[in-house]
């Protein structure tokens, strides 16, 4: 884990109506030890005191000497961060967290909803042709990464909420045809919590492993906090205990989660 001043090379929109950024840092000290799954805290707001913690990004992707996240903008943080412009510096904490198992022996189903594409997008840059991603949106206008994947060299199947995509649904229909027609040995899912409690659910039936990855709000990114607990199954006298997504996670194996 490293405190970064990152260079920025690129801060592009990728969806007007999702407002939906890929910012990419010149860093070789950051991206040297990144793995998929894992997160970056960035610093937001410059010398404005109305920022105090940083917020947390999954990675994208990474190569030798750069590394890309992607975000949408939902709050004050990400409202300045959509303001920066190649040329600036950013103090970044990472790499953070436990990222996905990613074995390229194994055949793997990437399942993303909404934002939770990005992370699913950093095991796809490692696995390649020995990985499928199904991918669900809430409507066409929010579609976005789908080239990067297919760079890749991963397959992408697409389903929207209202159809606008061509496909009208959820992406559970996606994963339930792909684990019918296809043998997969582990599936990977990041999106909203119903969502990735439903795709769990659905994969009960089947003899495959699944991970999720938990974006939980992390105030601190380092484990001190203690404000991102998941509750996980415990051999104690509760059954439960709780762990730092964080810290433990973000990535879990999925049948140790209580949702």
């Amino acid at each position: 884990m490293l405190d970064i001043t990152a260079k920025v090379i690129e801060n592009r929109l990728l969806s007007e109506k999702g407002r939906i950024y890929s910012l990419t840092l010149d860093s070789p000290e950051l991206s040297k030890d990144c793995l998929p799954g894992q997160f970056y805290e960035i610093k937001v707001g410059g010398l404005d005191s109305r920022f105090l913690l940083r917020r947390p990004f999954s990675v994208a992707f990474c190569d030798d000497k750069t590394v890309t996240i992607r975000y949408n903008v939902v709050g004050a943080g990400t409202e300045w961060m959509s303001g920066i412009t190649p040329g600036q510096m950013l103090d970044v904490l990472g790499p953070l967290g436990r990222g996905w198992p990613v074995d390229k022996t194994k055949k793997t189903l990437l399942v993303g909803g909404s934002t939770g594409i990005f992370s699913v997008l950093g095991a796809a840059s490692h696995l390649g042709d020995k990985s499928r991603a199904v991918l669900g949106f809430r409507s066409c206008d929010l579609v976005n990464s789908v080239e990067d994947f297919k760079a890749f060299g991963v397959p992408v199947s697409i389903i929207t909420e209202d159809g606008s995509s061509g496909r009208k649904g959820l992406v559970t229909e996606l994963v339930k045809e792909e684990l019918d027609k296809n043998e997969y040995d582990t599936v990977f899912i990041c999106g909203s919590t119903l969502m990735m409690k439903s795709v769990a659910e659905l994969l009960k039936d089947y003899d495959v492993d699944c991970y999720v990855s938990i974006e939980e709000r992390m105030a601190c990114g380092v484990g001190a906090c203690m404000g991102c607990v998941v509750k996980i199954k415990a051999d104690n006298e509760q059954g439960w205990e709780y762990k730092r997504a964080c810290a433990e996670g973000p990535v879990f194996n999925a049948a140790e989660v209580i949702w």
